[in-house]
């Protein structure tokens, strides 16, 4: 089974007790997501630079509400470094 340690991604979580978006490692074992956090250390895994990358979760069949909430979400978003 292989193992990948994506590092440094900005996550936009939708999860009610963690922040709108965080930076952290994710560690993908096989099709499974097997650790969120930072750092994860990893050593049998392949390392991929996820820095200035996004990751969000799948949305398929959203609630119309929930996908209004996610979009005002992204368009709140700015790239490190952009005029605010």
């Amino acid at each position: 089974m292989s193992r990948i340690l994506l590092c440094g991604a900005q996550v936009i979580t939708m999860t009610p007790d963690r922040p709108d978006a965080e930076h952290v490692d994710i560690l993908v074992n096989g099709e499974t997501i097997a650790a969120v956090g930072e750092p994860i250390e990893a050593p049998d895994a392949e390392i991929v630079d996820f820095s200035g990358r996004l990751i969000i979760p799948g949305l398929v069949n959203a609630h119309p509400d929930t996908r209004e909430s996610g979009e005002r979400l992204l368009r709140s978003i700015r790239p490190a470094g952009s005029p605010g």
